[in-house]
C-alpha cells in the first residue's frame, strides 16, 4: 500500500500516541542526518532487518523519494507485515509542512 505525502502526514498526526504505528527511515545516515521527520526510527534499507518488524504494527515507510522505501515496503509485505510507502518522500512531506 502506497499513500500520498499529505496522507501520510494525516496518518503520523492521527497516530502521534500509539505505539503500534511507526514511522520507518530507510535513507542513509547521511541523508537522516541533514533531515528527518520527528519520531521517525532509523533502518537504512540495506540493513532491513525483518525481524525487527512486529506484525500487530502500522509502519509508515519513507525514503528521500519514495522509491527505496517502496523497495522495504513490498519485502515487509511479503512477510505479512502492515507497511504503508510514503510517496514522494521526504522530499515531498518537506514540501509540505
Amino acid at each position: 500500500m502506497s499513500a500520498p505525502a499529505r496522507e501520510a502526514i494525516k496518518l503520523m498526526a492521527q497516530n502521534i500516541a500509539n505505539p503500534k504505528f511507526k514511522i520507518i527511515d530507510v535513507r542513509t545516515l547521511s541523508e537522516r542526518k541533514a533531515l528527518s521527520i520527528p519520531n521517525s526510527e532509523h533502518m537504512p534499507l540495506d540493513q532491513l532487518n525483518l525481524q525487527a518488524f512486529n506484525k500487530e504494527t502500522t509502519y509508515l515507510i519513507y525514503c528521500r523519494s519514495g522509491v527505496r522505501s517502496m523497495t522495504a515496503t513490498n519485502a515487509l509485505k511479503q512477510h505479512g507485515i502492515n507497511a504503508i510507502n510514503m510517496e514522494g518522500g521526504i522530499l515531498e512531506w518537506d514540501r509540505l509542512r
